[in-house]
C-alpha cells in the first residue's frame, strides 16, 4: 500500500526537516537513538512514499535498530 505525505505526518507528525529536489522530498525525522529519512516522490498532484531509511543519530557511527524501531513504535502509539 502506497502512502501519501497526509498518512506519514498522521503517523510520525511534523518532520523535523524537509528537504526538497526536483519531483522528490525526503522527511527526516530525529530521533535518541536514531534518524529516519522517509523518501517521497512526485506522482500526479501529491507525494508518495519510496523508500524508507534508518540511520545513526551520530556521523559514521552504528547503531542497533531494533532500539530505533522499538523507540519510533513507542512514540508513534502516543
Amino acid at each position: 500500500m502506497e502512502k501519501d505525505i497526509s498518512t506519514i505526518t498522521k503517523i510520525f507528525g511534523k518532520p523535523n526537516l524537509i528537504i526538497k529536489q526536483n519531483k522528490t522530498k525526503n522527511y527526516q525525522y530525529h530521533y535518541q537513538s536514531c534518524f529516519i529519512d522517509i523518501f517521497l516522490i512526485s506522482i500526479k498532484s501529491d507525494f508518495i512514499v519510496k523508500h524508507i531509511e534508518t540511520r545513526s543519530s551520530e556521523l559514521n557511527k552504528s547503531f542497533d535498530k531494533k532500539v530505533c524501531y522499538n523507540e519510533i513504535s513507542n512514540l508513534i502509539k502516543k
